[in-house]
């Protein structure tokens, strides 16, 4: 291979390939991954008869253009499925999000999971995003909320602490329903 690349790709999961496939064809780049296949998260093990996924293989289409692309190089080979996913919190099972389904939980987890958010909801605190996800989870649904399933939950899921991640990839990923949702819920 020659060493001299106009664009050098470090990995070939989802982004790395996606990088590749929209390059000008002019350019000359070279993609570099450490495992023996490509694929990232999005890979399987074979083992003994059973098949192991690194990570769900679920795939959010944000824009017409990336589900077209994505299923024309597929060959059509997608599984569409509507969620339906449940927490284990509190002794009970609630709907996923959390954040609109507390029914089930104990009351004072309801109230001071309602309380927090309408005073957020009320204060101008609201109106500022945050300085990272952390802040941002406090700034938009309260302390209760906070405090009983986001914080939790997402250092659990992403393995970092929140305070630790940037709020740029929230857009549309993080249900933010509104109050009146969160009340009937």
């Amino acid at each position: 291979m020659d060493s001299q690349k106009d664009i050098v790709i470090l990995g070939a999961g989802l982004a790395g390939l996606s990088v590749a496939y929209h390059l000008n064809e002019n350019l000359d780049y070279a993609i570099f991954e450490k495992e023996e296949e490509a694929g990232g998260l999005t890979r399987s093990k074979h083992i003994d008869g059973f098949t192991f996924d690194y990570d769900g293989h679920l795939l959010h289409f944000r824009n017409n253009y990336t589900l077209e692309l994505i299923t024309k190089l597929l060959n059509n080979n997608l599984a569409p499925h509507k969620r339906n996913s449940w927490i284990f919190s509190k002794g009970t099972y609630t709907r996923y999000p959390f954040q609109a389904n507390s029914y089930g939980l104990p009351k004072e987890i309801v109230k001071e999971c309602l309380m927090g958010l309408i005073k957020i909801r009320l204060s101008e605190t609201s109106k500022n995003n945050g300085a990272n996800f952390e802040d941002w989870i406090y700034k938009t649904f309260g302390e209760g909320i906070a405090r009983h399933f986001m914080i939790p939950y997402n250092r659990k899921f992403w393995t970092v602490e929140p305070k630790e991640l940037t709020c740029e990839w929230l857009d549309g990923f993080v249900p933010v329903p509104s109050l009146e949702d969160v009340i009937s819920g």
